[in-house]
């Protein structure tokens, strides 16, 4: 089956090709058919003009806006085999909606090609179901998704498959757990939801000596903050239901690496029935043209307040990147030079009671997700990791006193308010009645 036979992956030849003055119309200064990358700078436009205009092929009196195809079918000759050149033939396999936006996620991560799926979930099942089989092992941080967790342990161990965790803060801990039965490498940085890093050019250079894939979740760092190809990293996985939508209105995923591996992957994109549809991807490039400028405001916030909740005294710690206090900042310094992430970690005094502070916000929504024009403030022990047993959370660092927020794109000021007098609320009164989200 060809590339472009499978749900939007695409290949991006005009990120490799020197650039050139489009053709100009004598009258209105606009090419009539924009058909590549070289117009708008290609490989060398910033991440604010990658997210704007890559995947365009406007046309003299075309609209400027992405057109939503919702076709689920598309007309074929008959009586002879699907041509090799027809893109599309069935929604689930591809369409142009999809095409278009899967070339601007692969233009902001330096990747060959982009499959897009119904959720970063999705994304994550059909790339290890590719690229597993009975009896293989898996490598794997402690700190964690915990459904990326689940995945690993709980499921695909029915089928075979083993995993070790590993303290992914230590590159060297990949290499000591690798077996000759390893086939993969898993990255998470920075992790959910203590924030540690994994040094990509470590891990991916053992990798690499040992025939091992090494596949990062980059939905955290987002391709702004960091773009884990360009450290050697095999395929890079994003919720695109987080920052890359960008408004919590969306679920979706994607799937980036170079075409060798997109053309292994995508069969299990299509057979599981896992692509986005045409909607999806029309909303998902809508977000992506203000991903870049959402992603700035949400680092800048995040460091704004994990540098005012470094100073509360009713907070144990914090845990953000962009900290110099962090243990592993010069790793967060080189390896995500455009910023840490809007997702802040703290532990509360144990005195406290994190559970209520967590009720008592105001402001900051009791809930799941991140990457939201709401900050949303969740509770790790008692919602993301409730299932798991005790000892296995203390393994993971989830603690009593753990909050994390993902930061919105409220005023930080406004923000740290809440989060302040809901930490007094804590400690001088009883909690206010719980709220709906926090149970959810």
């Amino acid at each position: 089956m060809l590339l472009k036979e499978l749900f939007s992956c695409v290949r991006i030849p005009a990120m490799d090709m020197p650039l050139s003055s489009p053709r100009l119309d004598d009258t209105l200064g606009l090419s009539d058919t924009l058909s590549d990358a070289s117009w708008w700078g290609g490989g060398d436009a910033a991440a604010a003009t990658r997210a704007v205009h890559a995947g365009e092929t406007p046309q003299m009196g075309g609209g400027l806006s992405l057109a939503m195809d919702p076709s689920v079918a598309f007309a074929l000759p008959v009586g002879a085999a699907i041509p090799q050149d027809a893109r599309y033939y069935y929604a689930r396999t591809a369409h142009p909606t999809g095409q278009a936006c899967a070339e601007v996620l692969a233009a902001l991560e330096g990747a060959e090609a982009c499959l897009l799926t119904n959720s970063g979930m999705a994304a994550i099942s059909a790339t290890l179901l590719a690229l597993l089989r009975l009896g293989d092992h898996v490598i794997a941080p402690c700190s964690l998704y915990s459904a990326t967790r689940t995945l690993l342990e709980g499921h695909l161990g029915q089928y075979g498959v083993s995993v070790t965790f590993v303290d992914g803060r230590n590159a060297g801990a990949y290499a000591a757990a690798c077996r000759p039965e390893t086939r993969v490498a898993w990255v998470e940085t920075p992790s959910n939801p203590l924030l540690h890093l994994t040094d990509f050019e470590a891990v991916s250079e053992w990798a690499r000596a040992a025939g091992v894939l090494t596949i990062a979740d980059n939905t955290f760092a987002s391709p702004v903050g960091s773009r884990p190809l360009e450290y050697g990293i095999d395929v890079v996985i994003h919720s695109a239901t987080k920052y890359l939508s960008g408004h919590g209105d969306l679920l979706a995923g994607a799937i980036l690496t170079r075409r060798e591996l997109a053309e292994r992957i995508a069969p299990w994109v299509t057979i599981l029935g896992s692509g986005l549809c045409a909607h999806g991807a029309w909303q998902l490039r809508r977000g992506l043209a203000t991903f870049p400028l959402r992603m700035g405001r949400h680092c800048e916030s995040a460091l704004r307040i994990a540098q005012a909740l470094q100073e509360n005294p009713a907070i144990a710690a914090v845990h953000y990147p962009g900290l110099p206090s962090h243990p592993q900042h010069d790793l967060a310094r080189r390896q995500m030079p455009g910023g840490c992430g809007g997702v802040v970690s703290f532990e509360v005094d144990p005195a406290l009671d994190a559970v209520s502070v967590v009720r008592n916000t105001r402001l900051c929504t009791p809930a799941f997700s991140l990457g939201e024009p709401r900050t949303l403030i969740a509770h790790p022990e008692t919602m993301h990791y409730a299932a798991f047993p005790p000892e296995e959370r203390r393994a993971m660092g989830i603690t009593r006193s753990l909050i994390r927020l993902a930061v919105g794109l409220e005023d930080p000021a406004d923000i740290l308010r809440d989060i302040e007098q809901a930490i007094a609320a804590a400690v001088s009164a009883p909690a206010l009645p719980e709220k709906a989200a926090l149970t959810s």
